[in-house]
């Protein structure tokens, strides 16, 4: 009995050291550290994409007419020709709205784009004349003249300083006039009227800036040319003497708009 209490002691104190080192104190795990935030660089703004808007202003149309004799009147009396071959200013103005829609490409601090527009224009005009004649009488001339729609299609160049663009412009315009004039002589009144599509060309400059990523405002000059219309005034008394006149077209927009862009990209933080 003893033999065997010696034997386990002996085998114990032979296992002491290997038992030691397994229980031997182990090195304490790192302490947590949080992982670094993230940083998002925010994307950089670009005026590029397809945008639509609305906008409106006040539009100046300083029409001009002229009457050109096609022969006398009177049919002996030249002071009837010289009387007719007058001419005149038909300034108007009003109020103009209407929509745009178009597309922009950014390269570098250089944009490049392309817009067509159509507005109303409630500017309209009427001039009355009293002529005297060399024959002691008086003419009484009145012509009336209106260019409701205005339209156009342009390129655009600018350059773009951060969320702002400024902007030249120029390309077709296009628009539906119309005129009348009614001459009445003593004993008898003539009459001739215009009215159809008109083609010219349009240029301007503008300015706009980023409120929102996916809105901008804008205020633009536009000056649009249609060039000139002519149209026949006949008298039931002298059916053999047409008279023509000749009116010209030109607007001039000031307008502000509010366009939405399509496909911008949402800013990180604030804006």
């Amino acid at each position: 009995m003893k033999l065997s209490h010696i034997g386990a002691l002996a085998t114990l104190l032979a296992a002491g050291p290997a038992l030691a080192a397994d229980l031997a104190p182990r090195a304490a795990p790192p302490e947590w550290q949080p992982k670094p935030a993230q940083v998002y660089a925010a994307p950089i703004f670009t005026h590029t994409g397809f945008y639509v808007g609305m906008n409106g202003g006040y539009g100046w149309n300083g029409g001009r007419f002229a009457n050109i004799p096609a022969g006398s009147w009177a049919g002996s009396a030249n002071a009837m020709t010289v009387a007719l071959a007058g001419s005149g200013a038909t300034p108007s103005g009003g109020w103009a709205a209407g929509g745009q829609l178009g597309y922009n490409r950014q390269f570098g601090a250089f944009v490049l784009g392309a817009e067509t527009d159509l507005d109303y224009l409630g500017a309209r005009r009427r001039t009355v004349f009293a002529t005297p004649t060399a024959g002691g009488f008086v003419i009484a001339q009145t012509e009336t003249g209106a260019g409701d729609l205005l339209g156009t299609a342009r390129l655009r160049a600018g350059a773009a300083f951060g969320k702002a663009l400024v902007y030249a412009t120029g390309g077709l315009a296009y628009g539906r006039v119309g005129a009348t004039q009614t001459l009445i002589f003593p004993t008898s009144i003539a009459y001739g009227s215009q009215a159809g599509l008109k083609l010219g060309w349009a240029l301007g400059a503008g300015a706009e800036y980023a409120i929102l990523p996916n809105w901008t405002l804008r205020a633009e000059y536009l000056h649009a040319d249609l060039g000139q219309s002519r149209a026949t005034l006949w008298n039931a008394a002298f059916p053999t003497f047409p008279h023509l006149f000749r009116t010209t077209t030109h607007v001039d927009l000031a307008r502000a708009g509010l366009n939405y862009r399509f496909g911008a990209p949402a800013p990180y933080g604030r804006w």
